[in-house]
């Protein structure tokens, strides 16, 4: 495999100007997420994956998109594999393994994982020439804090063996690029920093009192959005906001996950909203019904939601995890906050009627436009299909 055709890794801002999509046109890129697109389920992963295709549709690049479940989508590019359990990547592994040669991908597809264990698969079957793989954060630390078993035992060990089968790393954040490159000096002539994009064309701002009264809310609104998982601590949002007195403000609760049941039985508090999961497709709208959006993770990586809201002219409180840290400058378009205290302030402070302006925020997410962060992705597939 041939590596230095990548540019190679850079805690500056190594991102590239776009490229002409024709000079891409010959590409032909093979997606991997271990979802149903026929379903509705959360994830910042399968919002990354989504995203993607979606680009390569609008900018007429040869893709496939490989999805489990055997449900028609009604697109030809899209080839789902049968899975025995929802929401399993062991599962879905295996079955990917077990189907992959009646797909029909190309011999000299350039493969686009989501994490190094989707790799072997590939590279058990032979499929595929050329490897990228993204990483949204730490996997292995994901894997733990979700209790994943399958995984567990060999995936320090596997991780390393994968990546050097790559032939190019991107992190979606500067702090997992920095983590990675660290811990794997041999890493950095194939790593990419290239962070998570918005579709400024769907996610847009609205009118706040129409999107209000399109979801029957009212006074302040607080929104999470995502999966509901332990590292989330979507139930310290919930305490949080059990402290503001004011009695019309709402906290929204948008998602599925392991947590759900918990959640449930800890959302006494009639301003306490639990909507489950929403379709993509409403997540605009529900966002410009929102005053604020709230994550308080332990980790993250570049999370779609955050650049969704701000994309939405709608300020973020968060934690200063990933790339949330830089992305988030406070007073302009969020605040941070490292503790339950700060994140009760922060909720009260927007409650008590802190104003963000639209126009500030809107200029801290235009670099993450998939137009941009798309064409970045492209300079990457093309130096690899050069070098085949």
């Amino acid at each position: 495999m041939v590596r230095s055709s990548v540019p190679p890794y850079s805690l500056q801002d190594n991102r590239n100007h776009p490229i002409p999509t024709r000079e891409a046109s010959y590409l032909h890129i093979t997606l991997v997420g271990d979802y149903n697109p026929a379903r509705s389920t959360p994830g910042g992963t399968r919002a990354y994956v989504e995203a993607l295709h979606h680009y390569f549709h609008t900018s007429d690049i040869s893709h496939t998109l490989i999805f489990a479940g055997r449900e028609k989508t009604g697109e030809v590019c899209e080839v789902g594999v049968p899975v025995r359990q929802s929401n399993s990547s062991g599962h879905f592994l295996v079955s990917l393994a077990t189907h992959l040669r009646s797909l029909g991908v190309p011999k000299d597809a350039i493969v686009h994982v989501p994490r190094p264990d989707y790799l072997l698969p590939f590279l058990a079957t032979g499929v595929g020439r050329s490897f990228v793989c993204t990483l949204h954060g730490n996997p292995y630390r994901a894997m733990i804090e979700r209790g994943h078993r399958f995984h567990l035992p060999v995936y320090p060990l596997a991780e390393p063996l994968l990546l050097r089968r790559t032939d190019a790393v991107v992190a979606t954040d500067l702090h997992t690029a920095s983590d990675y490159a660290g811990r794997y000096p041999w890493i950095r002539q194939r790593l990419r920093f290239i962070p998570n994009g918005v579709d400024t064309s769907t996610f847009r701002p609205m009118d706040k009192t129409a999107a209000k009264q399109r979801w029957n809310l009212g006074g302040t609104v607080f929104l999470y959005a995502g999966r509901l998982s332990p590292e989330k601590r979507v139930v310290e949002i919930m305490r949080s906001f059990r402290v503001l007195p004011e009695p019309t403000a709402r906290l929204v609760i948008a998602g599925d996950g392991p947590e759900r049941d918990r959640i449930l039985r800890q959302a006494e508090d009639p301003r306490i909203q639990i909507l489950g999961v929403v379709d993509r497709t409403d997540m605009s709208g529900l966002i410009n019904a929102s005053d604020a959006v709230v994550l308080y993770s332990t980790r993250e990586g570049l999370p779609a939601i955050a650049l969704e809201a701000l994309a939405c002219g709608v300020p973020v409180i968060t934690t200063p995890v990933g790339g949330l840290a830089t992305l988030v400058r406070p007073g302009k378009d969020g605040l941070l906050v490292s503790n339950i205290e700060e994140l009760v302030e922060a909720m009260a402070r927007i409650v008590a009627g802190a104003r963000f302006h639209v126009s500030d925020i809107l200029a801290s997410v235009q670099e993450y436009d998939w137009s941009r962060v798309g064409s970045q992705l492209l300079d990457v597939y093309r130096g690899l299909a050069y070098a085949q």
